[in-house]
């Protein structure tokens, strides 16, 4: 069993599928980088760590669903990638530095266990619909593209309240259940 891919390893080769990605443990920096093609199943549970940039640009990565086991989505991780659907697990904690930047996500759902929001880490011009469940993420200043079609859903007095408040981004409190 492969459990882990070094930094660079596979980066710019023209790699076209990955089936190993459900027992890999560890991605490694720019492992994957420019893979333009590539396409993978699920994140595996026995996921530990993603490298920066690990998959950065790889263009044919349609959908990703990132495991409560992944505590950290590294800068760039899946930058330039042409999502359509990002599902963010509960367990996740920090999203940094354009982890998603220039995606094609129309929505996400920011889980509740979500500390951190790095600069960029949504900006795309896409995004229309962002749910953050957590009330105490520190979310940087750019960390979404602002345009008048982003609608931030966001629990009251909470940090994404302020955020949106402070940056003039369009809101709706989230009703208590």
């Amino acid at each position: 069993k492969i459990k882990n891919v070094g930094d660079f390893a596979f980066s710019e080769n023209g790699l076209m599928r990955l089936d190993v990605i459900p027992q890999l443990e560890n991605v490694g920096d720019s492992a994957f980088a420019y893979c333009a093609s590539i396409e993978f199943g699920e994140i595996g549970e026995s996921f530990k760590a993603l490298g920066v940039a690990c998959f950065d640009n790889c263009e044919g990565i349609t959908g990703v669903t990132i495991p409560s086991c992944v505590e950290i989505v590294p800068q760039a991780c899946f930058n330039g990638v042409d999502l359509t659907s990002i599902v963010i697990e509960n367990g996740v904690k920090q999203i940094k530095a354009s982890a998603f930047r220039s995606n094609d996500s129309a929505s996400i759902v920011i889980p509740q266990s979500v500390e951190y929001i790095g600069e960029y880490a949504f900006y795309s011009t896409k995004l229309r619909n962002v749910r953050i469940e957590s009330q105490a993420a520190e979310i940087a200043q750019n960390a979404f593209y602002v345009s008048r079609r982003l609608t931030l859903q966001v629990y009251e007095n909470s940090t994404a309240q302020d955020f949106a408040v402070q940056y003039s981004v369009k809101y709706e409190i989230i009703e208590e259940e």
